[in-house]
Parts: C-alpha cells; structure tokens; sequence
C-alpha cells in the first residue's frame, strides 16, 4: 500500500483556504455544510474548527460594532443601583460592548467617582466575579485607574471607580491641532501607559482591551489606563448566547482574541502596537469588508496589515519596524514582553539601534532557512570548502600581501560568523568546524609568518581569537580552557617575533596586552591565582608601553584600549 504522505502548508495557503471554506459556508444550507466541512477539511480538524467558530460567530451577532453589551441610552433611576441614598447619577459617560459607563455622586465617598455597569453573574460565577474584582483593585499604580467597589443589586452587577477627565491618547499626542506627531509627548506618554501595564503583567493581569479611548491623558500629562481586566470580568456575566465578539473592539483586537484562542501578556502588546498604528497613520491596521462579525474576525485572523510607510512614506523606518513586530500574527514572533516593546520605543526616541531590527533580520532569515535549507546547506559547505582552498594556497612571496589580508579577514569575518552561530541552540559542532578549519590554515600559514613581521602579528591576533572561542572566558565559549591556553601561547610567540623586527610597532604592544589579559583569565580560572596575578602585572606593563609612546593624545590611547576584546 503506497505510503501516505502529508503535505505542509504555509500560513497563507492555510488563511487563503480558510477564506474559501467561510465563504462557500455563507451560501449553503445547513444540511449541506457538514458533507462540505468533511470534504474540505478531510483530516484537518483544526481548519475544520476554525470554519466553524467563524461561521458561529457570524450567525450569531449581526452588525455587533453598533450593539453595546448593556444598552442603556438614557440616565437610569436611581433605584436601579443599590443603596438609593448613596449614589446621585448625574449623566452617562459612555456605552459599548465593555458595558454602560456613567458619572454619579457617591456620597458616602463625597465625590465624583464613575459607576460602570455588568451584567448580572450566575450564582456559580458569583464568586469568581467577586474574586477577580478584589484582586484587580489590588492593583495599584499611577497610571491605572483605581477600582472601589463591586456591587449586586436585583439585575446586574456595577462596580465604581476612579472618575478620570482627560482626553484620548491619540488626541494627546496628536496636541492641539491634531495634525502633527509630536514626539516629546508620545515619548512622555508611551512611557507611563507602558509602565502601567507593565504592572499588569507583573502581577499575572492582563488589560485585553487596549484602545485609545482607555487611555485617558489629564491636563497634568498624566494617562491613566481604564478598563484593564475588564473583559476577563465580563466573561464571568455574560450567557453563552453572547459571544466574546460582541466585548472586543475589533480595531485594536489581536487575531488570537477573535479565534478564541489563549490570550496572554502578547495580547496586550498587539493592541498597544494597533494604537500606535492608528496614532501613525490616522487608520486601523485592519481592513475589513463589512460589519458582518465573521468577515471581521476572519480579517483580523489573517493578519494581513499594510506597512504604515505604504500610507505615508516618511513612516519608513526604525518606529515602523517597531509597530510591525508588535503586529505580527503569531504571538511568539511579537516582543516577549511589554518591557523589551518599551526598550525598542525609548531606543526609538533616543535615536539608538531598537532590537525588533536584529529580531526582524534574524525572522525573516529564519523563515528563508526554513524554506530554502538545500541550498543554504549548499551555500554552507561552499563557505566550509572555501576556508580549506585558502590552507593550500601557495607560499610565494609574490603574494604575500594577499595572505595578509586573508588572515586578518580570517580573524575578523570568521569570528564575526562564530558570534551569530552561537546564538543558535545546537550551534557547537559548527563553532567546532569553525575553530578547526581555522587552527588548520594558521598552521599552513605559520613557516611564511616567521618571515614577515606583520603577517606574524595578523597570525598571532587569529590564534588569540580562536582561543576565546575554545575557552576564554569573556563570552560565550566551548569550555576548553587547556586548548585555549596552548593558543594563547602560540599567539604569544607570534606577537614577539614580530616584535622582535619591529619593536615601535603598537598594534603588536596592543596584542600582548590583549593575550596576557587572557592568559590572567585562563589561569583565575583554573584557581591559579598567583600566576593570574603576574600576568595581569604583565598586561599592565604593556598598556603602559603603548601609553608611553602617545604623550599628551588621549584620543588616541582611548581608541586602542577599547579595542581589547
């Protein structure tokens, strides 16, 4: 029997055949959406449930954005909330799928405060409800909201909390004339919203509903998230006949929200970066075709966004990068915490390198790997086979000049190879082949470098670099600390002969006070003090040798000892 064999799909053929499955479901009859779901799905039961959530969720609300999850479009009585002679309602403050939000005179509290109704909780979510509101008013910080109390009357729960005047965070930023970016209070804010939830996170809550409208900026400058937990509350009050489409706000909503799949810190990240896309470009990452709740959730599941540089090209750039990543669709391919998101943003700002460039580079190089690993196997051995024809070359004098140049790329782009590699999990036999292939062509090498005094000098800094790599330990190493020292040896000997021709030369004084740094190392390392001692004397000694012959150019002996390691 001819063997199975099963086919692997890129996430865009599984979204684009998801799109078809969806819209071939909208125009048939229930009987016939079984037979169809088994012939396109076959053994994918996972496609299969996919289809299914969105076509629930579809049938289920229709044009859900203009339904608010408690619509109560006018002031209430009073007597609907509990204790009549406490709370003087004086208007409503807002309403949508996160509840109705009004302002009321407490005046057990004596002041303002914002009383935000629920519906109400089943006697066996009760608890939980009670329990989470607890825990989410324990959470204090200068740029959340404070919750008072929770409470349950006759038909629904309410809780109040701090009353906040203050504008939407893109209004903030945006200033006066909401026509210009500015950078200084984007900078002032993002900084404070960011630090809220990293409070959060830090005591296991998530917000889920991040939006510009739940982030309010007083006139002082300073925001205040509202709303945080809130969803998570909501699904503890709402019947199963409402689905969780109905308390999102599909704009900033992130596609595992709207798949229903787990939501965690990556969550909050995504709808952070979809408030500073908006912020950017003045429109929603998403696109969608109607305000049906299945082309909504299957648009955002898709992850397809446009480049904000695509709507305004002086977007291209570091902060662009920024928002993207925050924006991919996987949650593992986002920023891993809220706190690495605040790094890139204050790098950003203070104009330095932002980690989403390298994350970005080594992504997509990752995912080029994964679909082309033939030819970079290919390429590999190519490189591997190159480094062993540069053994061979010959010993003629004639070409001295480009052994020259070859050991010091040697030195530098080999070594440069090693300082990537290492990052990758596994990476040892190939930091192996790497020193080997090295150690291999400086042998070659090593009779012609006695001859000449600078190629000697190059040959003694490779060896130097090849022993950090075996077990030097001021980076990452493979822990051959005896290796190591044998080629902190051999460099020792190549730096003198070719100190021993040249005696002013400082690159050959820089070296020696690099390998006796090292050697210091090796033997703190391996608990000979005494010997580690001298040869820091020793390093010491040659330091002051470079000094000595550079006088009052401070510039210049700076420039040297930072090249050490």
């Amino acid at each position: 029997m001819a063997a199975k064999i099963a086919t692997v799909r890129s996430p865009v053929d599984r979204h684009q055949r998801l799109r078809a499955i969806f819209d071939t479901l909208l125009v048939l009859d229930a009987s016939a959406r079984e037979r169809y779901l088994d012939e396109a799905c076959g053994d994918e039961p996972e496609l299969r449930s996919h289809a299914v959530r969105l076509l629930a969720v579809h049938e289920d609300v229709d044009s859900f954005l203009a339904q608010p999850l408690n619509p109560l479009s006018v002031v209430p009585d009073e007597a609907r909330f509990a204790g009549t002679d406490r709370f003087h309602v004086l208007r409503q403050l807002g309403a949508g799928g996160m509840g109705v939000v009004y302002e009321v005179q407490d005046r057990l509290r004596g002041e303002l405060v914002a009383l935000k109704t629920l519906r109400r909780a089943g006697a066996a979510d009760l608890y939980r409800l009670k329990r989470e509101f607890r825990s989410l008013a324990d959470v204090t910080h200068p740029n959340l909201v404070c919750l008072y109390e929770l409470f349950v009357d006759a038909d629904r729960s309410f809780f109040t909390m701090e009353r906040v005047s203050g504008v939407s965070f893109v209004e903030y930023v945006r200033g006066p004339d909401r026509a210009n970016l500015s950078r200084d209070r984007l900078g002032a804010a993002l900084r404070q919203v960011v630090e809220g939830i990293c409070e959060l996170h830090r005591r296991g809550k998530l917000h889920r509903d991040i939006k510009p409208s739940n982030v309010l900026v007083g006139a002082d400058g300073e925001p205040k998230l509202l709303d945080f937990g809130i969803a998570k509350m909501l699904d503890m009050t709402t019947d199963t006949t409402v689905t969780a489409m109905r308390m999102l706000t599909p704009d900033y909503a992130s596609p595992e929200q709207v798949t229903g799949e787990p939501v965690t810190t990556a969550t909050d990240i995504y709808s952070l970066g979809a408030v500073l896309y908006k912020l950017l470009t003045g429109v929603s990452p998403h696109r969608f075709e109607g305000d049906a709740a299945g082309a909504i959730a299957l648009a955002i599941s898709e992850g397809k966004i446009t480049a904000p540089s695509r709507l305004l090209a002086s977007l291209k750039g570091d902060l662009e990068t920024i928002v993207m990543k925050a924006l991919r669709r996987e949650p593992r391919e986002r920023y891993a915490t809220i706190e690495q998101f605040s790094d890139d943003l204050e790098n950003y700002l203070e104009s330095r390198p932002i980690r989403a460039r390298r994350g970005d580079a080594w992504y997509r190089t990752r995912k080029f790997v994964l679909r082309h690993w033939i030819p970079v196997a290919a390429a590999t051995l190519a490189v591997a086979g190159l480094a062993t024809g540069l053994a061979v070359a010959n010993h003629q004098r004639a070409i001295a000049q480009q052994r020259f140049q070859d050991v010091r790329q040697l030195a530098n782009r080999l070594f440069d190879i090693d300082v990537e590699v290492r990052k990758l999990s596994g990476s040892t036999r190939t930091r192996q082949l790497i020193v080997d292939t090295s150690l291999e062509y400086l042998r070659r090498l090593s009779a012609n470098a006695q001859k000449d005094p600078d190629l000697s000098v190059e040959v003694g800094n490779a060896y130097m670099r090849v022993a950090r790599v075996q077990g030097v330990p001021i980076s990452q190493n493979l822990g051959q600390l005896a290796q190591a020292e044998q080629n902190l040896k051999t460099a020792e000997s190549f730096i003198q002969a070719g100190l021993a021709v040249q005696p002013g030369n400082r690159t050959a004084m820089l070296r020696m006070a690099q390998i006796t740094h090292d050697r210091m190392l090796v033997a703190r390392s391996t608990s000979r003090s005494n010997e580690a001692l001298e040869w820091a004397r020793k390093s010491a000694v040659w330091l002051e040798k470079l000094n000595a012959g550079i006088g009052d150019n401070a510039g210049i002996i700076t420039r040297c000892i930072r090249c050490i390691g």
